[in-house]
C-alpha cells in the first residue's frame, strides 16, 4: 500500500468512527487544555484547545479569536490562512492525515480548525502548537499547553 492510499484508508475509517459506524467505547479519551491561551503574534486567543484520542487517530480541535487591539492583517491572516502545527516531542510537525473543513467561521466570528492525526501509543499530558500563515509559511506563535482528560458525560 502506497502512502496515499494508507491516508484514504484511514480517511475512510476515521470518516466511519466519527459518525458511530464503528464502535464508540472506552478506548475514546476526551482532554483539554485550559484556554483562554493568549497568541499575541497572531493577535489571537486561542480559545479552546481539544484532542480526543481513539485506537486508530488523534483529532485536534482549535478555536480562536481576534484580541481587541489586532492589526488589520492580523484579521485577515485569521480568516483566510492561519493554520496550526501539532508538534512531537522531538519539534517535528506530526503529519496531519485530514484536515477537516480546514478553518470553518463559526456565527460569534471565531475561527474553528479541525485536524486529524495518527492514533497516539501513550496519553498526552501535552500540546505543542506553532501557528503560521499557509500562503507565506510566516510563523506567529509557538505554545506548549498541559492537556487534562476531560469528564465523561
Amino acid at each position: 500500500m502506497d502512502g496515499a492510499e494508507k491516508r484514504r484508508t484511514a480517511c475512510c475509517l476515521i470518516a466511519w468512527q466519527r459518525t458511530g459506524l464503528l464502535f464508540r467505547g472506552h478506548h475514546i479519551k476526551e482532554y483539554s487544555a485550559l484556554s483562554p491561551v493568549l497568541l499575541p503574534g497572531a493577535g489571537l486567543a486561542l480559545t479552546l484547545c481539544e484532542v480526543e484520542t481513539t485506537p486508530i487517530a488523534s483529532y485536534l480541535t482549535l478555536r480562536y479569536a481576534l484580541l481587541p487591539d489586532s492589526t488589520p492583517l492580523q484579521a485577515v491572516n485569521m480568516r483566510d490562512g492561519l493554520q496550526a502545527e501539532w508538534l512531537d516531542g522531538a519539534g517535528n510537525p506530526r503529519e496531519a492525515i485530514w484536515i477537516q473543513d480546514a478553518l470553518k467561521v463559526l456565527p460569534e466570528g471565531a475561527i474553528e480548525l479541525n485536524q486529524v492525526y495518527g492514533a497516539l501509543e501513550e496519553a498526552p499530558g501535552d500540546i505543542t502548537l506553532s501557528f503560521y500563515n499557509i500562503m507565506t509559511q510566516e510563523r506567529f506563535d509557538h505554545i506548549t499547553l498541559a492537556l487534562s482528560p476531560m469528564e465523561e458525560n
